[in-house]
């Protein structure tokens, strides 16, 4: 039975939508899911339609779903809005993606430095979307060849816990030695299920 571009959707991890920071992890989980279909070879590709018909009846019915699939993954209607247009080809919104997530520059960089080094940590959502938060971040900073190693993870999920979660972090700051990315992890996750049961989720963190 054929593989349809709405099987492979209903497959895609929503959690690993692109959200504006979690581009790498986006990237490849849009590969593996579309592989089959060969969409991600497709958007990736520079060939020209071609001038067979029955050739440009399959190449349309790729680009087709190519495009509902980019539009469908992309988790923001601010995302969609800025990089999907009618006039736009499947490959000019990748090519659109790969440049604003991809490319090296000034303005990118910082705006990623600010999500990884001064990220908010809303008590309203679970603390795994606080962490993920800050691992996609620096994801991205590893992808633009910034380097963040897991004590820098690390310091900056611990620095930025919200002042109610001051007892957690002293905590952790005093450790003898050097906190693990895992515990710390594993230890926030604790404290939250002590304290805010209603808010931990059966999603598992991702990334570094």
């Amino acid at each position: 039975m054929a593989i349809s571009v709405y099987t492979c959707l209903s497959a895609f991890n929503p959690d690993k939508k692109l959200n504006g920071s979690n581009w790498p992890e986006y990237k490849q989980e849009f590969k593996m899911i579309f592989m089959q279909l060969r969409l991600f070879k497709h958007v990736e590709s520079d060939t020209a339609r071609p001038s067979d018909s029955d050739k440009a009846a399959i190449w349309d019915e790729l680009e087709e779903s190519a495009l509902l699939a980019l539009y469908s993954t992309m988790a923001s209607t601010s995302l969609q809005a800025r990089h999907v247009r009618p006039t736009l080809s499947s490959r000019q919104v990748w090519a659109s993606l790969k440049e604003e997530f991809e490319g090296n520059n000034r303005a990118r960089r910082m705006q990623i430095k600010q999500a990884f080094f001064k990220p908010q940590h809303d008590t309203a959502l679970p603390i795994s979307d606080y962490i993920q938060s800050i691992v996609n971040a620096a994801d991205t900073l590893n992808a633009l060849d910034w380097q963040v190693k897991d004590a820098d993870i690390v310091d900056s999920i611990i620095s930025n816990l919200d002042d109610s979660w001051s007892l957690v972090r002293t905590v952790l700051t005093t450790q003898s030695s050097e906190p693990k990315l895992d515990a710390v992890k594993a230890t926030l996750l604790a404290h939250e299920r002590e304290t805010n049961p209603h808010l931990v989720t059966g999603s598992s963190l991702t990334g570094s």
